[in-house]
């Protein structure tokens, strides 16, 4: 690989993150404090809590940013801890929202010219013109937020195209891919997987990664499922953060968070290597397309809330267990 196709590499990513969060910030600026009253309001029963939780995380696009929210919301006591759980267990689900975006942009459209207007190049090209149109043109506010929202969607795409055309010469390169395919060490790639998406602050960005990188044909199955494993673990580290100093709750919220993730890594990680070494997947070199990565990624995560959301008063009693309340001093008077 030369040093013009790495730098074109990394070019790629920054442009990929840098859409990402143009979009994501400006995804919360429109929905603003609106969001925290809408959460709270819709949480008072555990399945409405879960698809609260999945559907603004899937317009953020940041489990993180809506899990830092929900703490934001226990600290101030809005939001129980009862409450918060199943918006949590729904982030989980919401965060898979961005992949099947990056997915269709992955598609090429052969048969009717029909079909061409809607191809990611032309999309691409449209936002970005509405979005500079906008920005520059538009004197209300939240419309200039939204041409951000489209012009970040654009950079996204455009990041995506660079980073394929960087890697594209790599699936020819016996060297590298030897390399890559012998990289099978389920915990090395789940480890890189947590590395990656602690480094990135999200899930969606590192799956998205990983779904371009599969577009030249280097990612197997093996490798996808120890990578996803991993990534969802990763992404608990700024909501974490989100905590420190926080109350017992807020702190309880975090590591809720990082309990599901960690539960369905194990738990579903568990039952692949198990099917994996009974049915011979281990061996098996099945390379995945973006689409099949994004719809892997979505039913890990769908079954991460099915396992979980009947025990969401363990996770909450399990929280207490572990990060109990500060006793209050008293001093009396001498």
């Amino acid at each position: 690989m030369s040093d013009i196709s790495v730098l074109n590499l990394f070019f790629g990513i920054a442009l990929f993150l840098f859409g990402m969060n143009l979009m994501s910030d400006h995804l919360k600026k429109i929905s603003g404090s609106g969001a925290e009253v809408l959460l709270y309001r819709l949480t008072d029963k555990p399945l409405k809590s879960l698809l609260i939780g999945t559907g603004i995380t899937a317009l953020i696009q940041s489990s993180s940013a809506v899990s830092a929210m929900v703490v934001s919301l226990t600290e101030s006591r809005i939001m129980k801890l009862k409450q918060a759980i199943p918006v949590i267990i729904g982030t989980i689900l919401g965060t898979s929202a961005t992949g099947w975006i990056i997915a269709y942009s992955s598609i090429t459209f052969h048969s009717a010219n029909i079909l061409k207007i809607f191809s990611a190049s032309v999309l691409s090209a449209v936002f970005a013109i509405t979005g500079i149109v906008l920005k520059l043109f538009i004197k209300k506010q939240q419309i200039k937020r939204l041409g951000e929202i489209f012009l970040g969607f654009a950079v996204l795409m455009l990041g995506i195209h660079t980073i394929t055309e960087a890697v594209e010469p790599l699936k020819n390169n016996t060297v590298f891919v030897t390399s890559v395919s012998s990289f099978q060490n389920p915990l090395l790639l789940f480890i890189f997987g947590i590395l990656l998406s602690a480094l990135l602050q999200s899930a969606s960005a590192s799956v998205g990664i990983l779904q371009t990188l599969s577009l030249s044909g280097l990612i197997s199955l093996n490798t996808a499922v120890y990578l996803l494993l991993g990534i969802g673990i990763g992404a608990s580290v700024p909501v974490i953060i989100a905590s420190a100093g926080k109350s017992a709750d807020a702190k309880r919220v975090s590591l809720i968070y990082l309990l599901c993730n960690t539960i369905g890594a194990v738990v579903i990680g568990a039952i692949y290597l198990i099917l994996s070494y009974i049915i011979g997947l281990n061996n098996a070199q099945i390379i995945l397309n973006s689409l099949q990565i994004t719809t892997l990624n979505t039913v890990y995560r769908v079954l991460i809330v099915l396992i979980l959301m009947p025990f969401t008063s363990v996770l909450e009693h399990i929280s207490r267990g572990m990060i109990k309340e500060k006793k209050k001093l008293i001093v009396g008077k001498i």
